[in-house]
């Protein structure tokens, strides 16, 4: 992507990135095994940088750890949130913002996932 408003603007309005996990059931299920080796004991905090619509940080909340999840698509968080509702699972907070100016304080989080931007950057 050339740009971030580039980025934005595909993923807020060109691609359905709500059933991605669900088009690579191999790829969520790797990844959730990596992780699951930096796991400790819940409830560990943990933040979902560039997490979309909340696969990992639900699946995370779901073990009992307290997520933060922040994307750059308003329309990522607004699914992340219907998601959580549909699961009966919130997490402790929905952002939206840039990955690369965090709204967060330094050591916050036990653990961090940078999955999705990395890409990106």
């Amino acid at each position: 992507m050339r740009d971030y408003h580039e980025m934005q603007s595909f993923y807020q309005n060109s691609y359905d990135e709500n059933n991605r996990m669900n088009r690579q059931p191999l790829k969520y299920l790797r990844c959730k095994e990596i992780i699951g080796r930096y796991l400790g004991a819940a409830p560990l905090k943990i933040a979902d940088i560039g997490g979309a619509t909340g696969a990992f940080s639900y699946w995370l909340a779901g073990q009992g750890h307290t997520v933060s999840l922040l994307d750059y698509t308003p329309l990522h968080i607004k699914q992340a949130k219907e998601n959580g509702a549909s699961l009966g699972i919130e997490l402790h907070a929905y952002d939206c913002g840039d990955a690369r100016k965090l709204p967060y304080a330094d050591g916050e989080f036990d653990l961090v996932l940078l999955m999705g931007p990395l890409y990106h950057m």
